[in-house]
């Protein structure tokens, strides 16, 4: 058979309102002045956030341009161009004069510049 649940006569059925004021704790909302600040400095943050995402697109697309080929122009002059070799790498030395960037092409690949 079940037992019967005992019902405790000793228990109060409420507790003393002074001990849960005590642990009641309310709060002031912030002050307007500090509200203003801390929206200034998120804004400020959203702001260079969306700058930053702009110039890295406007850098994308201005500067992802392959060069053309350009048959008029000359190609550089090696200096030592080795025949055989057992390395990885091979070292590249040249003169172009007159131009800031050499493109290194391998079958028709750009491997350096």
């Amino acid at each position: 058979m079940a037992k019967k649940k005992e019902i405790k006569k000793n228990a109060p059925k409420y507790q003393d309102s002074e001990s849960m004021m005590s642990k009641v704790e309310i709060k002031q909302p912030m002050p307007a002045n500090q509200e203003r600040i801390s929206r200034l400095v998120g804004s400020v943050f959203i702001g260079l956030g969306v700058l930053l995402v702009a110039f890295g697109i406007f850098s994308y697309i201005e500067f992802r341009e392959e060069p053309l080929l350009d048959p008029k122009l000359e190609s550089p002059k090696l200096e030592e161009v080795t025949s055989i070799t057992n390395g990885d790498k091979i070292k590249i030395k040249g003169l172009a004069s007159g131009y800031d960037n050499v493109f290194i092409y391998l079958d028709e690949e750009k491997v350096g510049m």
